[in-house]
């Protein structure tokens, strides 16, 4: 059935190309060959970047986040069982999401604190760990 503004669908193309999918992770599966794996990366990558963008926030930089989607996207090309019957961006995009949120989750503070004690928090443990002092045992006592 066709909406307004719809183009319509060709069904045999769609079976065609979720069978040509099916057909190119059973090879990759079956040879572990990295030509195929890569076969597969580039043909899902805009599925990635499609995620990244997605979860891009004012400030950050879309290329670290589309690198952290391209190695979910890595992760999900390599964990997926062509057996279990489901199509690759099911399970994909939870993998992909799930490496962009434990990107956010290891690299941002939990609690917003004022700029000021973040900046000295920083500070601080940038000297710390810079100082041959702040490592090294203290002088032994005199008695």
């Amino acid at each position: 059935m066709l909406l307004m503004n719809d183009s319509p669908r060709d069904d045999t193309s769609l079976g065609a190309r979720r069978a040509a999918d099916r057909w190119m992770h059973e090879r990759y599966q079956r040879t572990r060959d990295p030509r195929h794996r890569d076969e597969l990366i580039e043909r899902y990558m805009p599925l990635a970047h499609h995620l990244a963008r997605r979860y891009q926030r004012g400030s950050d930089n879309f290329d670290d986040i589309a690198q952290v989607a391209a190695v979910g996207l890595i992760n999900a090309v390599d964990r997926f069982d062509p057996g279990r019957g489901m199509a690759f961006a099911s399970f994909a995009v939870p993998t992909i999401s799930g490496e962009i949120k434990r990107y956010f989750r290891d690299r941002t503070w939990a609690i917003r604190p004022p700029r000021a004690l973040q900046e000295n928090s920083c500070a601080s443990s940038a000297r710390s760990s810079s100082s041959p002092m702040a490592t090294a045992a203290p002088p032994p006592s005199k008695t």
